[in-house]
């Protein structure tokens, strides 16, 4: 396995076209949580950049404390410190940004229509094909750090995924493309994430804003969403300045959703 690893992360550098991202890598047989290890390695001083790449997770996890379930060489398990020079106000756009990034390049791989789901979801024919975590370590002084967690179904697990996760998420695989080998999907994925990481971190958030909003399939759809003592039931029509969703009730009223789960009803 040893070597295997050493082809994989030698096969990665040869396909990168990336300045920052993925150039220093650690790839590992099996892990508990990227994210886990790259926050450790952040804390440490690790530099901006450095992917965490692991063939399986035992302990992966996603937004509000859910697990993912990451079997081993079925899909892209990986984690990136990032150190953006943002203010903490901005940091629900790298979420953002991140999904772009993420859906430009599986698009650009694999030619699917794949689309965004607000906040963190990468969808195929409206099923999840991959989800995305950012955790930020903050002082006095503004961000220290972002490990950025992505989770990407390449293909079916054998005997197909678990059929507890329900709706039943997809895989790259379903497009119908020809397969793409781990680096050459991991070298894509982290192109499109520099390039859309890049246009955020000039400050552009219309840019963002406007690329979020072309790959989304939550605009225009009817959405329930649940969050912190609320629950909002209307059209999804715009992101507020803040990346905030905007959900429009039958009653012509407002409400702005910062946080929480979000359901496509139709």
């Amino acid at each position: 396995m040893p070597h295997q690893l050493e082809s994989l992360a030698a096969d990665l550098r040869v396909r990168l076209a990336t300045r920052r991202l993925g150039r220093e890598a650690l790839v590992v047989e099996t892990i508990g949580s990227t994210q886990d290890e790259a926050r450790r390695r952040a804390t440490e001083g690790a530099p901006e950049g450095l992917l965490v790449w692991a063939l399986e997770q035992t302990r992966g996890r996603g937004r509000l404390d859910r697990t993912w379930v990451s079997p081993a060489g079925s899909g892209l398990w990986f984690s990136l410190v990032l150190r953006p020079r943002l203010a903490p106000e901005a940091l629900p756009w790298l979420t953002l940004a991140a999904g772009v990034g993420v859906a430009s390049g599986l698009r650009d791989l694999s030619g699917a229509d794949l689309r965004l789901k607000w906040p963190n979801d990468v969808l195929l024919d409206g099923a999840k094909l991959g989800g995305i975590l950012a955790e930020a370590e903050s002082a006095a002084s503004g961000i220290t750090f972002v490990v950025l967690g992505v989770g990407i179904n390449l293909r079916r697990p054998p005997g197909g995924f678990d059929a507890a996760l329900q709706p039943p998420p997809a895989a790259l695989e379903d497009t119908g493309a020809p397969a793409a080998s781990p680096a050459e999907a991991m070298a894509a994925v982290l192109g499109g994430i520099e390039t859309a990481y890049d246009v955020l971190s000039t400050g552009d958030v219309d840019a963002t804003r406007q690329a979020w909003l072309d790959l989304s399939a939550t605009i225009g759809s009817r959405v329930s969403a649940q969050g912190p003592g609320m629950t909002v039931e209307g059209v999804a029509v715009d992101l507020g300045s803040d990346g905030a969703l905007v959900i429009e009730t039958d009653d012509g009223r407002r409400t702005e959703v910062r946080s929480g789960e979000v359901l496509h009803l139709r």
